[in-house]
């Protein structure tokens, strides 16, 4: 499912893939609250691709991408599954 920012807004998804945040922020009028919305959407795993440079307000949560032994540049792996962002769980929901 492909949803904008303000159509995902008040949803949940387990998985959200957010294809250029920068086009998110610059490409609306409400900017930086579209990409928050876009970016609080997941409940289980954010997976965040950006053309360049991580746009500055996420260059902090960024990992660097390391090259393979093929040539082909890959990201960082973390944990059992690879790289999957997951969010803190709210209270007394796990």
């Amino acid at each position: 499912m492909v949803l904008t920012a303000l159509q995902a807004k008040g949803l949940e998804f387990d998985s959200v893939l957010i294809a250029d945040p920068q086009a998110i922020r610059n490409g609306s009028p409400r900017g930086l609250n579209d990409l928050y919305v876009a970016l609080t959407r997941a409940t289980r795993r954010l997976a965040i691709l950006h053309p360049g440079p991580a746009p500055a307000q996420l260059a902090r949560t960024v990992r660097p991408r390391e090259p393979s032994r093929g040539g082909e540049v890959r990201p960082e792996r973390r944990g059992r599954r690879g790289s999957d962002y997951r969010p803190p769980s709210p209270a007394g929901r796990r």
